[in-house]
């Protein structure tokens, strides 16, 4: 007997891509007062399906350095396991 909620998978690739987007945001500090930041917005694709994955927000004022490594971690297809990786390591470099 077949149970009517089988769900049958065809044998097309479901591997997912990464699309990464900036974040432009406006923060407030106490000892600064308001400010514009930029952060990261990572998104699953697969198929036609487009989830929202992970965020990283307030990286940086600067929207040509978050700008640069969006554009990184969508070229090299970045997983999103290791942006909190990723983002750590530019501060650091950036600091």
């Amino acid at each position: 007997m077949q149970n009517n909620n089988t769900t049958i998978y065809s044998n097309q690739t479901t591997t997912p891509t990464w699309e990464y987007h900036i974040i432009a945001e406006r923060c407030i500090h106490p000892d600064i007062g308001v400010y514009r930041s930029y952060g990261i917005h990572a998104f699953e694709i697969i198929g036609k399906l487009i989830r929202p994955i992970a965020q990283m927000h307030d990286i940086t004022t600067i929207q040509a350095e978050v700008e640069t490594l969006v554009q990184l971690c969508n070229a090299y297809q970045l997983s999103p396991v290791h942006l909190s990786d990723v983002v750590a390591d530019f501060i650091e470099k950036t600091s």
